[in-house]
């Protein structure tokens, strides 16, 4: 009988701790989950420039939607990485013939490097760049509207990736007003007109620096 007893004590004490680690368990499984709840980063000034710079590269290309599952085809990746170049680089070009320039491939890899952290697979002609011989040629364009993002919130995702909410503003060529101050601030003359949004993620890299992993237009 004694030994029945004992044997009984000690399942209900199996019992019990078995129990008790099934529950620390799931805690443990809610505390990871909460962990990688979106946390909203509070932006300094610099900060939010530096972003809001970062991001009008892609807004003033009008770069299309991807998401990290499809993943930038070489297709947009050139034509952002030309164009970007051309906005922001032209002394990368060089006049060829009658109203057109020429960049190297080498710079279009480097730019696709830096803003997606990836090169280009297969280079071929795009959109408003025609590809031949290790160049790409473009038809001189004047000035045009001047397109910028403003970052409106940030959020860490956690393992070094970000959520940012976007909008996309555009205003006349002349536009001589702070693209990073608060839209309320503008003239309402000229005052740049909200164009689109866009939820965007990003990773931070070792060296502090973003790369581009989704960017999804929402109007």
């Amino acid at each position: 009988m004694k030994k029945i007893k004992l044997l009984l004590a000690c399942t209900i004490i199996i019992s019990m701790f078995s129990c008790n680690s099934s529950t620390k368990k799931t805690d443990s499984e809610n505390k990871e989950i909460e962990k990688n709840e979106p946390v909203k980063v509070e932006l300094n000034t610099k900060e939010q420039k530096d972003l809001n710079l970062f991001f009008s590269n892609f807004a003033e290309v009008n770069l299309a939607s991807f998401t990290q599952e499809k993943g930038i085809g070489d297709a947009e990746l050139i034509r952002f990485a030309v164009m970007h170049n051309y906005i922001n680089n032209n002394k990368r070009f060089v006049s060829v013939g009658e109203n057109n320039s020429e960049i190297k491939k080498d710079f279009i890899d480097e730019s696709a490097k830096k803003y997606f952290g990836k090169s280009v697979s297969n280079h071929q002609s795009v959109d408003g760049a025609e590809y031949g011989n290790g160049f790409y040629t473009v038809p001189d364009a004047g000035g045009e509207a001047y397109t910028f993002a403003q970052v409106v919130n940030f959020s860490d995702l956690g393992d070094a990736d970000y959520k940012a909410e976007l909008k996309v503003y555009t205003a006349g060529s002349g536009w001589t007003g702070d693209a990073n101050a608060d839209p309320s601030k503008w003239s309402q003359d000229d005052a740049p007109a909200l164009s689109y949004k866009v939820n965007a993620v990003v990773t931070k890299t070792e060296n502090n620096k973003y790369i581009l992993k989704e960017y999804v237009r929402t109007k």
